[in-house]
Formats: C-alpha cells, sequence, structure tokens
C-alpha cells in the first residue's frame, strides 16, 4: 500500500494506518485494516467525544447511514478519549448502534494527516463555527474533559476502498470544518 495524497497535499501512510489498533467501548482492540478490506470504509475522526462541532457531525452523518449502506460503505466514528467516553457519546447522540472506537495514541490521525494545534482548535474561524453550531441548537458535550480526547487535534472524514485505496480525504483546517454535504454524499458513489 503506498501512500495516497490528497488536493491538500497531504499524506495518507495507508500502511502505517493499515496496522493501527483501535479501542472499542468494551476495551476490544481491532486493527483498521480489518475495517476496510471486505468494504468500504468511512471514518469519521472526531476532535474529541465532548466537541459541539463532532457531536453535530456525527449525528447529520449518523442519519445518512443507510444511503451510504446501499452504496456498499460502512461508517465507523474514530475518537481519541477514553473508551469509557465512547457509551455516553453514543447515548447522548441516540447514535447506540454506531460503531466508534478510539485511539489515544493518536497513531492513526497521524497516518490519515489530520492537524492538531492551538489556533487551529480554537482559533477565530472555530469561534465562529460555534457561534453558529450554539444558534443552530447544538451543545457541547459538558466541560471539556481530559478523558473526552485531545483538544488540539483536530479530525476529518478518510474514505478506504477494499483494494487499499484512498476514496475521499477531507482534512479540518479549523474545529467546526468539517466536508461540504455534496463531497461526502458522492463517497459510496465514486
Amino acid at each position: 500500500m503506498a501512500k495516497e495524497k490528497n488536493e491538500n497535499q497531504a499524506q495518507v501512510d495507508l500502511l502505517a494506518l493499515s496496522k493501527c489498533k483501535l479501542i472499542d467501548e468494551d476495551g476490544q482492540f481491532v486493527e483498521m485494516y480489518d475495517l476496510w478490506k471486505n468494504q468500504i470504509a468511512i471514518f469519521i475522526f472526531l476532535r474529541h467525544f465532548g466537541c459541539i462541532f463532532c457531536r453535530k457531525h456525527a449525528v447529520e452523518i449518523w442519519s445518512k447511514r443507510e444511503q451510504y449502506e446501499k452504496g456498499g460503505a460502512k461508517i465507523y466514528f474514530v475518537g481519541n478519549g477514553a473508551r469509557f467516553m465512547i457509551k455516553s457519546f453514543k447515548e447522548d447522540l441516540g447514535i447506540q448502534d454506531a460503531p466508534v472506537y478510539t485511539d489515544p495514541s493518536l497513531v492513526s490521525f497521524r497516518a490519515s494527516g489530520f492537524k492538531r494545534g492551538f489556533l487551529a482548535a480554537l482559533g477565530p474561524r472555530a469561534v465562529a463555527n460555534a457561534i453558529k453550531a450554539v444558534a443552530e441548537g447544538h451543545a457541547q458535550g459538558g466541560m471539556y474533559q481530559k478523558d473526552q480526547g485531545d483538544l488540539w487535534q483536530l479530525g476529518g472524514i478518510l474514505v478506504v476502498k477494499p483494494e487499499g485505496k484512498v476514496g475521499y480525504h477531507f482534512i479540518s483546517s479549523a474545529a467546526g470544518d468539517y466536508s461540504p454535504e455534496n463531497d461526502i454524499d458522492q463517497i459510496s458513489e465514486s
């Protein structure tokens, strides 16, 4: 598996990513390769489990799961907080059936080329996005706690096809920045 580039010239190291181990809410480990080897995998990487933007995005994406599944894809959410945070994340959002994992090591985030930093996570663009999300009725998952995940880590979307190719890659450049609806809606059709 070679490294793939997206339009932002960021690299996805699929070889490293294939070996990354994610943890589910029961403490079981799964290699990421096992999630894409038989079907298209849509990985939604979350900043942290309490992030207002990630929570909003997770609900929006999960509400369209049938559309993606009809196209042969499966959605996986990947956070980076403590595994015990997964259950409340799913319950709070009403997505109990969603496959949610965590990678506290951030290895999968790095292999996917996602950004990390203070200004990206909490800069002016993030504040504007927060005001909009609150106005739309979304809420933060309580006061930020270290167990929710890395406050400075950004997420994005990575789609990997069974043949080990990147089908889509979106890198958030600020908290609250995620893929335009028309882009992600094309994922399972590509």
